[in-house]
C-alpha cells in the first residue's frame, strides 16, 4: 500500500511533528478567508446558510463580510469576532468596499435592504480609504436592519456621508457600538454619516 506523501517539520529540541500533505497544523498566522495581501474573493452563494430570515448566511471572516455586497437583499449572521486589519491592504489600499450605497453621488443608490445580526460579536481594524467616494462605511447605504455589532479601531475615510458603521441610513440600527476615526469633507461621524432612519441604543467614540 502506498503511503500518503508527508511533510516533516523538525523543531529545535525534541519535538517532531508529521502531518499528511494538505492538513493544516493550525500554526498559520493568516486567518481562513484572507491572504497576506488582504481578503480573498468569496462568492456569497458559497456562504453557509441560505440568506433567508430563518436560515441567514453565516459570516466568519472578513472575506465573507465583503461578500455581502453581492446580495444586498439577503439576511446575514456573524458567528464570531473578526480581525479585519488586513483590509488596510486590500483593493490597492482602498480597503473594504462598503456594502450598498451611491459612491459616485449620482443619485442612483443601491442600498442594503436585508438584515445583519452581529450577535454581539466584534469586528476589529476595519479600514476604508475612499476619499473621493460618498456613502462610506461598513454599510454605504442602509435601508435594512443592522443589529448587535461592535466595531473597534476603525479607520474610515470618504467624501460625504461617512460613518464607521453606515454612511447613509434609511433603515434600522440597534445595539451598536463604534470606536475609531472617520474623516471626510462633510457629514461625518464615527457611527452614521447621515441618519434618516431609526437608531436605538447606539454608541460612538473617537
Amino acid at each position: 500500500m502506498r503511503l500518503p506523501q508527508q511533510n516533516t517539520i523538525l523543531m529545535t529540541g525534541f519535538i517532531l511533528i508529521v502531518l499528511p500533505m494538505g492538513v493544516s497544523s493550525g500554526f498559520a498566522g493568516i486567518a481562513h478567508g484572507q491572504t497576506d495581501a488582504g481578503p480573498i474573493d468569496v462568492d456569497v452563494s458559497d456562504l453557509p446558510g441560505e440568506g433567508t430570515e430563518s436560515n441567514p448566511y453565516e459570516i466568519s471572516n472578513v472575506s465573507e463580510l465583503q461578500a455581502m455586497e453581492d446580495d444586498l437583499d439577503a439576511n446575514y449572521s456573524l458567528i464570531n469576532d473578526i480581525d479585519a486589519s488586513q483590509t488596510a491592504r486590500s483593493d490597492d489600499g482602498h480597503g473594504f468596499d462598503p456594502t450598498g450605497g451611491d459612491p459616485s453621488n449620482e443619485g442612483t443608490p443601491s442600498p442594503f435592504t436585508g438584515s445583519f445580526d452581529g450577535n454581539s460579536y466584534t469586528i476589529t481594524g476595519l479600514t476604508i480609504n475612499r476619499p473621493t467616494e460618498s456613502e462610506v462605511g461598513l454599510f454605504g447605504r442602509n435601508s435594512g436592519t443592522v443589529t448587535d455589532i461592535t466595531l473597534t479601531e476603525v479607520t474610515v475615510i470618504g467624501d460625504v456621508f461617512v460613518g464607521g458603521l453606515v454612511g447613509y441610513n434609511n433603515g434600522t440600527i440597534r445595539n451598536t457600538t463604534v470606536s475609531g476615526s472617520t474623516d471626510g469633507a462633510n457629514l461625518i461621524t464615527e457611527l452614521i454619516g447621515q441618519n434618516n432612519g431609526n437608531v436605538m441604543t447606539a454608541r460612538a467614540s473617537g
